[in-house]
C-alpha cells in the first residue's frame, strides 16, 4: 500500500489550507504536502500496534453476524442479521451492509453504535485503525451517474459525510489518515476530524 502510495504521490497538500474534498482546489503531487503525509506513516510504523487478531463470520440458519477473538480463542459475539454484502473489520468496530443500511458495531461486543441508510448505494469498503474509521457506499451501475458517500467515521459515529458524483474506491486508514482512491486514477489522502484532503 505504501508503494502504491508514493508512486500516486497524493495531490495537494498544502496542508496549512482547508481544501474540499475530491474537488478541484488540490493539486495533484504537491511535494510539500506529500512529504508531510510520508514523514507521518513512517512516524506510526515504527510504533504501530499489533492489530487484534480477529476473525468476522457469516452464520445461516439463521443469517447471523459473528466475530471470534483468535488469540483468546473465543466467541466474541454473534448477531442475528440479513447481510447484503462482506463485512470489514474498521479498527474497534466492525462495518457491514445490513439490509437498507451500513451498519457500524462495536469489535469487542457487537452492539451497534450507527446506521447509515444507504439510499440504494452499496458498501464498497471501510477500514479503521482505533477509534477512527472510514466507509464508502456507491452506485454498482457503470456509466455516467455514478455517485459515492464517504463517511468519516470517530468513535463509531460519523463525523463527516461527504457526497460526490464519481467512483470512490475502498478506504484505508493509517497514522489517522484516511487514503481513498477514485476516479481510477488519484489518492487523496483525508483529515478523518475535519474531513479536509490534505494530499492527493
Amino acid at each position: 500500500f505504501l508503494a502504491a502510495l508514493a508512486l500516486v504521490a497524493c495531490a495537494g497538500c498544502g496542508t496549512s489550507r482547508s481544501t474540499t474534498p475530491f474537488g478541484h482546489g488540490v493539486r495533484d503531487d504537491d511535494e510539500v504536502a506529500v512529504s508531510a503525509v510520508s514523514r507521518r506513516l513512517a512516524a506510526a510504523g515504527e510504533a504501530a500496534p499489533a492489530a487484534r487478531p480477529v476473525v468476522l463470520g457469516v452464520g445461516t440458519s439463521p443469517s447471523s453476524l459473528w466475530a471470534y477473538d483468535l488469540e483468546a480463542q473465543r466467541l466474541l459475539w454473534n448477531e442475528p442479521t440479513e447481510l447484503d454484502a462482506q463485512p470489514y473489520l474498521c479498527g474497534n468496530y466492525v462495518v457491514a451492509q445490513e439490509g437498507p443500511d451500513a451498519v457500524v458495531r462495536r469489535l469487542s461486543n457487537g452492539t451497534i453504535t450507527t446506521r447509515v441508510p444507504d439510499r440504494e448505494l452499496a458498501l464498497v469498503g471501510a477500514a479503521g485503525e482505533g477509534e477512527v474509521g472510514a466507509l464508502v457506499l456507491s452506485t454498482t451501475s457503470g456509466g455516467a451517474n455514478v455517485s459515492s458517500t464517504l463517511i468519516l467515521l470517530s468513535g463509531g459515529s460519523p463525523s463527516a459525510r461527504i457526497e460526490v458524483e464519481q467512483a470512490l474506491g475502498r478506504p484505508a486508514v493509517h497514522a489517522g489518515l484516511v487514503f481513498i482512491p477514485w476516479a481510477h486514477q488519484n489518492v487523496s489522502v483525508l483529515d478523518p476530524a475535519s474531513g479536509t484532503e490534505v494530499a492527493r
